[in-house]
């Protein structure tokens, strides 16, 4: 085989294990169709050009509690593999302040990936919680105030991910079973901030795939 077909042949393998794309939202502008608001309290969300800004609100649903607002959701298919990604942008001060990616079937039942300020550092945190339950996953910990964070249903597991950079490997946060119940929404916003703060969470480059 001469290098070309080499080439070309990998090119081929890597374009067929390429995710299939069923939605994208860079988020820099009013969100698209399907999305929609969870309590959401005026002045605590704006479009840029760099991504969606969200206010680093309090709110939680850890435990069951149920007073999670201006979060942003839209369906999320039901399917044997699934995987969504966003890039959050943030610098938390409180402790248990994040912003990140969830998936939801209610407030007692849901996953979620988030980059969060946990006992003076930050970090990715991975939660599962079902009937009320909640259980910490696996803690990662981060430099980088940008992260990228991905959630992925395959192979009978759920997996969270991330990476600091555009590009390279994603690093595996950790993987738990499945939710009795499969999640009906995803979403991306704040939990354990502060009503009149001045930290925002900027969101972007939203994606949904199927990966093969």
């Amino acid at each position: 085989m001469t290098k070309l077909q080499l080439t070309v042949c990998l090119l081929c393998l890597s374009t067929a294990r390429a995710d299939d794309l069923l939605f994208e939202d860079a988020l820099a502008a009013r969100p698209a169709n399907d999305w929609s608001w969870r309590e959401e309290v005026q002045a605590t969300q704006r479009p840029t050009a760099h991504g969606l800004q969200i206010r680093s609100m309090p709110g939680n649903i850890w435990g069951g509690t149920r007073d999670l607002k201006t979060w942003l959701l839209r369906p999320l298919p039901s399917s044997e593999t699934i995987r969504t990604e966003v890039t959050v942008s943030a610098s938390p001060k409180l402790e248990y302040e994040q912003a990140g990616l969830l998936w939801h079937v209610d407030d007692g039942n849901y996953v979620k990936c988030m980059q969060e300020w946990l006992q003076g550092k930050l970090v990715v945190n991975f939660v599962r919680e079902e009937k009320e339950t909640p259980q910490i996953v696996a803690t990662v910990p981060i430099e980088s105030n940008t992260v990228h964070l991905r959630l992925t249903k395959t192979g009978g597991r759920i997996v969270a991910e991330y990476r600091t950079a555009d590009t390279g490997p994603w690093q595996t946060v950790g993987s738990c079973s499945p939710l009795a119940s499969a999640p009906t929404h995803v979403g991306i916003g704040t939990m354990q901030g502060e009503s009149q703060s001045d930290r925002w969470a900027t969101f972007s480059q939203f994606r949904i795939t199927a990966p093969k």
